[in-house]
């Protein structure tokens, strides 16, 4: 590939100002190499968009909201930034069709006498659906292969039909580990972490920045820059590049908005292996009150004496459609958060937003046993991302599909020294779908450029 002397020129260019691409650009600008970030959005952050509205006093996560068992490299960067992260100890509260009950603390429990039974199969890998199939523990533990089916669409945004039972096996539940238990929030939003990677640059990113074709040879990269509006930009050339964009912009055909061209195509061997790994959906709606009615109101199923909803952090509804409901519990703000995993999230996000808040408020009155209309009167607002439909996400996060247990090790491999990958797909750790992981892989990569460039 000729050099144009006319462009700009960097060592590294990154794409995506997602928590790995900044993670990326921060330890590469300590080590003296320029560096330019690309964000086709007008914010940074990715996946991680918190916000923020008078109507509550808290803030409201769009995307990642939760720190998942041990999170060293978040915790580092939040004592850095002067964040509180709190953990989450409050009470999980079962819905069902005429009482609350409370969870007798045996949750995990009852998840891993299905998850357990993964570590015993032999042979090829087969489906998390396939090895549900077989129905594992018999005809006695048919509520606890539901909780476990609910568990993989929920909590890892997939399909069973999709899911690998090997790597489910080896990191799909956290077992009887409290750390890896563990759930925490950050108080002040999850944006303090890409805001404190970001304030650390000596060039701030280049936002509304659409990269739409890399062109490269070994130690060379051009890339092809436009605006969100369609206007042309000047290219940049780089010695390296670390594309830190989702697993299904990259799997994306070419003529769908957000995908990037490769010239030449990426090496055969990595396009299998980015096969094997799913981009997972998740359809979450934050809903403000004027109040926290399950205590200010609660439900009529209370009985006097009954022990209070004022610690609830998790409530697990019977029915009604959406598999789990939180509050911000420990911090007292009036605010329900709902959440679907997996092809249910799918075929609700297919009915359009006015549809999906109509149906999750009337779900969220059925869990807390209260009538539409009296749950309607105190709502104030509703806030939801569609993910799925964002062209530079075209997803919430990455699972591992049958097959790919090395995949994303594969994938976090350069290509001639020259095309770098980061973000929670390609997280040689097993750590996918998390902030930790994203920002552990975006560190990685960086290692790996610093390496190669010297």
């Amino acid at each position: 590939m000729g050099k144009r002397e006319s462009l700009r020129r960097v060592d590294v260019a990154i794409v995506g100002a997602g928590v790995a691409g900044l993670a990326a650009a921060r330890d590469l600008a300590e080590h003296g190499f320029t560096v330019e970030v690309l964000e086709a959005r007008d914010r940074i952050g990715g996946r991680v968009f918190t916000t923020w509205t008078d109507a509550i006093a808290h803030p409201i996560e769009l995307g990642a909201e939760f720190l998942h068992g041990d999170t060293p490299e978040t915790d580092r960067i939040s004592r850095e930034a002067g964040a509180t992260i709190l953990d989450i100890e409050g009470d999980r509260w079962y819905s069902e069709r005429t009482r609350f009950r409370p969870s007798p603390d045996d949750f995990f429990e009852k998840l891993d006498i299905i998850m357990k039974r993964l570590k015993k199969l032999k042979g090829p890998d087969v489906s998390f659906g396939e090895f549900l199939d077989t129905m594992p523990g018999g005809r006695r533990f048919a509520r606890e292969r539901a909780l476990a089916r609910q568990w993989v669409q929920g909590f890892h945004a997939a399909e069973p039909a999709l899911a690998s039972a090997r790597a489910l096996a080896d990191g799909g539940s956290p077992g009887d580990d409290e750390e890896e238990q563990r759930q925490a929030r950050l108080a002040d939003g999850y944006s303090a972490i890409p805001d404190h990677l970001a304030s650390a640059l000596p060039r701030a990113p280049r936002l509304g920045t659409v990269v739409t074709e890399v062109a490269w040879s070994r130690g060379d990269v051009e890339l092809t820059l436009r605006s969100t509006s369609g206007r042309a930009l000047p290219s940049l050339a780089a010695r390296a590049v670390v594309v830190t964009v989702p697993l299904s912009v990259l799997k994306a055909p070419r003529d769908v908005e957000g995908s990037i061209v490769f010239a030449p195509e990426l090496p055969v061997a990595r396009r299998e292996e980015m096969g094997r790994l799913e981009m997972g959906h998740v359809l979450r709606l934050s809903v403000v009150l004027d109040e926290r009615v399950w205590i200010t109101d609660p439900p009529r199923v209370m009985k006097a004496g009954e022990k209070s909803l004022r610690s609830m952090a998790f409530l697990h509804p019977a029915r009604g459609g959406m598999p789990v409901v939180w509050t911000t519990y420990p911090v007292e703000a009036p605010m329900l958060i709902a959440w679907m995993g997996g092809p249910a999230a799918v075929a609700l996000q297919r009915e359009g937003r006015p549809a999906i808040e109509q149906r999750i408020v009337r779900a969220l009155a059925e869990t807390l046993h209260m009538t539409p209309r009296r749950f309607d009167k105190h709502v104030v607002a509703c806030h939801l991302h569609d993910w799925t439909a964002d062209p530079y996400s075209q997803g919430a996060y990455s699972y591992v599909g049958v097959g790919g247990t090395e995949s994303a090790v594969a994938l976090a491999r350069p290509v001639q020294g020259t095309l770098f990958f980061a973000g929670e797909a390609y997280d040689s750790e097993g750590r996918n779908g998390t902030v930790e992981g994203a920002l552990g892989s975006g560190r990685k990569a960086a290692r790996q450029v610093r390496r190669v460039l010297g």
